[in-house]
């Protein structure tokens, strides 16, 4: 197969300092992508790990030809590791998979069939019976969620789950600021206006390397919370009324010093609350890729 020659298949993989796991999962995921019996490739996207995962990626080359990496010099995050395999994918359809090993690389199989089965843009996983700890993953997790289809009106139970496959057609015309990934469906269906449904996936506990996740990602999902709920009609209520609490208590005390400059200010710190948000969506930085093994 030519490097740039069009596949069936690409998974992408993020990884940060998952040394650990590089091994099993390459192993796991070529034994699922035989099965499927589709022209695939595979894209680890190392970033800027400090441990030896770009290390035992090279070694897993010898014995996986269909793996590709790409490496960051410095640390970008998962959306940025996602959105170069996204630019870089020559799949019909895309997978993204976490490098953290536990989202069973079987479960690609049943992902793919039920997008064949269903003619839908993408299926999403849902991680039903969630192998992770109570209070720093579960409880988050479990309350954004909830607040995410409360404010997008997205039917999905799991947003933040990585496993999901997608046609390429859309994944490459998916918006994906930084620490947006964990909105890629929200934005599939109600940004794109793509067909969006879920199927629920097995989940393991993770037993090597460790977790890059915790509550100081609280804040900014909030933020983004309010900003991919202006693309659906219950959230535009709802963060326009929140923005109006927030103008008329400031009409208020400025009312009290000008009644014109009252006016003026309200009018002007909603318009700048608007752009940020548009920006914040559509502003997507470049990624300088270091190191690509196909070149």
């Amino acid at each position: 197969m030519s490097r740039r020659e069009t596949v069936e298949l690409s998974v992408i993989i993020p990884m940060h300092n998952e040394e650990e796991n590089v091994e099993t999962l390459i192993s796991e995921l070529g034994r699922s992508l035989d099965a499927l019996r589709v022209s695939a490739e595979i894209i680890a996207i190392d970033d800027a790990s400090t441990d030896q995962t770009r290390q035992r990626l090279l070694e897993a080359i010898k014995t996986e030809p269909r793996l590709r990496i790409l490496g960051f010099s410095r640390q970008e995050g998962q959306t940025a590791a996602i959105r170069a395999g996204i630019d870089k994918a020559n799949g019909l359809l895309l997978v993204t998979l976490d490098g953290d090993g536990q989202n069973p690389p079987a479960d690609i199989i049943s992902l793919v069939e039920e997008l064949r089965r269903s003619g839908a843009d993408m299926v999403v996983g849902w991680r039903r019976d969630r192998q992770d700890k109570l209070f720093s993953r579960r409880f988050p997790s479990a309350v954004a969620n909830r607040l995410i289809r409360l404010v997008t009106g997205t039917p999905i139970h799991d947003t933040g789950c990585t496993l999901k496959v997608m046609k390429s057609t859309l994944a490459k015309r998916l918006p994906l600021p930084d620490g947006m990934h964990r909105f890629i469906p929200v934005l599939a269906r109600n940004y794109l206006r793509g067909n969006v449904v879920e199927i629920e996936v097995d989940h393991r506990p993770r037993t090597a390397g460790q977790s890059k996740y915790g509550w100081g990602r609280v804040l900014p999902v909030l933020r983004d919370i309010a900003i991919v709920g202006r693309l659906s009609f219950p959230g535009w209520v709802i963060t326009r009324l929140a923005e109006f609490l927030v103008l008329f208590s400031l009409f208020r005390f400025l009312l009290q010093l000008d009644p014109w400059l009252s006016a003026l200010s309200a009018i002007a710190v909603g318009g700048v609350i608007s752009i940020l948000c548009w920006r914040r969506l559509t502003m997507v930085p470049a990624t300088k890729i270091e190191f690509d093994s196909w070149n």
